[in-house]
C-alpha cells in the first residue's frame, strides 16, 4: 500500500495570529516601548550643574549688605538676609548662558513652601579672583569667602 501523504501547507494568517506569535508581538512592543521611553527620559532632563569653584558662600563689602551672604551648594542655595533665619531654597534647575563679559546662571528654585523662584547670577573672571553679581543691583560685586569652613565644604 502506497501513502501519500498530503502536503503541508502552512497558513500564515494563522501563523501570525495565533496566542502565542501575538504574545510574544505584545512582550516585543512593550521592550521596544521601554527602551524607547528611557532614552528619551536619559535626554530630557539634562541638567547643567554648577561648576565647583562657583559653590560656596559668598561676600560682598558693600555696606548696606555687609551682614548679608549668598551660600551655595550643589542642592540649595542659601541667602543670609541679616536676619536671624536665613532663607534658603532647594535647586530644581539651572540654566547657563555665555555673555560678552560674565557667565549667566539662571538658578531656578523653590522654597519650603514648594513657591518657585529665579535668581540670575553674573560670575566674571577678574585679575582678584571671581567674582559674582546679582541680576538685580548688578552694581554690587560678591566674591568667595575664603575662610569660612563652609566655603570649602562644597
Amino acid at each position: 500500500m502506497i501513502s501519500l501523504a498530503k502536503p503541508v501547507r502552512l497558513d500564515m494568517k494563522r501563523f501570525f495570529l495565533s496566542h502565542r506569535s501575538i504574545s510574544r508581538y505584545r512582550l516585543f512592543l512593550n521592550y521596544m516601548l521601554i527602551i524607547v521611553l528611557s532614552i528619551l527620559a536619559s535626554h530630557c532632563g539634562e541638567t547643567i550643574t554648577l561648576p565647583s569653584m562657583l559653590l560656596g558662600t559668598w561676600k560682598t563689602e558693600a555696606e548696606q549688605y555687609e551682614d548679608r551672604f549668598i551660600e551655595i551648594g550643589k542642592k540649595i542655595i542659601t541667602f543670609g538676609t541679616g536676619e536671624d533665619i536665613p532663607n534658603t531654597y532647594y535647586i530644581r534647575g539651572i540654566d547657563y548662558n555665555r555673555l560678552n563679559d560674565a557667565d549667566e546662571y539662571t538658578i531656578m528654585c523653590v522654597n519650603a513652601e514648594d513657591t518657585e523662584f529665579r535668581f540670575i547670577f553674573y560670575f566674571e573672571n577678574h585679575e582678584n579672583g571671581l567674582l559674582m553679581r546679582l541680576n538685580n543691583p548688578r552694581q554690587v560685586v560678591w566674591t568667595k569667602d575664603t575662610s569660612s569652613l563652609l566655603g570649602n565644604l562644597y
